[in-house]
């Protein structure tokens, strides 16, 4: 199952505003999906295929974090 997100002119993911997508993420490129009851939020892909892969909001930012600065790197 893909997950259709649609974006604004200039590629502003529309789903961003939504209270249960995180931002940060969701700007980084990734699902962003927050578990409500949890607060836990999905790392894969934005628009990836399958079941959402929550991590704590910790494990998260770490990862992202390694992200930017492997995508600093190789510039």
């Amino acid at each position: 199952m893909t997950v259709a997100i649609r974006t604004r002119p200039g590629g502003e993911r529309t789903d961003s505003h939504n209270a249960s997508v995180n931002k940060e993420l969701a700007e980084a490129g990734l699902c962003g999906m927050t578990h409500l009851a949890t607060g836990r939020v999905c790392v894969r892909p934005a628009r990836h295929s399958g079941s959402c892969d929550f991590r704590t909001r910790e494990e998260a930012e770490r990862l992202l974090a390694r992200r930017e600065s492997a995508a600093a790197s190789t510039r």
